[in-house]
């Protein structure tokens, strides 16, 4: 969805303001690692937040091949933070606190008890969850498109 669908959502709805879009952060297996790179996001600032998000999301695999070694993950996703700015310090204060990990879970379960959402990408549009084993024409860019074009003529919207 980030690589294939986001772009084409982001120029044709969002960035024309016909469309607001809300990311909401659902950490998926392994949810110690989602936790720390959203975690990772949100202390770079809100500048940064996406462009980092973005860089997770493509670093993904090797951040998870590098899980499995002794070391953990923890140099792939400090390697990331620096290059976002971060000191060492700054890295391992971030990850290590307890209020922004509850944040990120509260968020989840938020999300997980009124849209019953159980995996990502779910796209919620006015209110109503889709989940992609259910509407799985949401999930490509020409799908998407004709659901939220008839959801803004419906509204009037041009």
């Amino acid at each position: 969805f980030h690589e294939t669908v986001f772009p084409g959502l982001k120029s044709k709805y969002i960035d024309t303001g016909k469309v607001k879009f809300i990311f909401r952060e659902f950490p998926t297996p392994p949810e110690a690692i989602a936790v720390a790179e959203f975690q990772i996001a949100r202390c770079a600032g809100k500048d940064k937040y996406f462009a980092l998000l973005d860089t997770f999301f493509k670093e993904q695999e090797g951040i998870f091949q590098q899980a499995q070694s002794p070391t953990g993950a923890k140099p792939a996703l400090l390697g990331i933070a620096r290059q976002a700015g971060m000191s060492e310090e700054q890295f391992e204060a971030c990850i290590a606190d307890p209020k922004g990990q509850q944040a990120i879970l509260d968020t989840a379960k938020a999300g997980m008890d009124k849209y019953k959402i159980t995996g990502t990408p779910t796209l919620v549009i006015d209110e109503t969850p889709m989940p992609g084993e259910q509407n799985p024409e949401a999930y490509n860019i020409d799908g998407l498109s004709k659901i939220l074009d008839a959801k803004l003529a419906a509204k009037g919207a041009k």
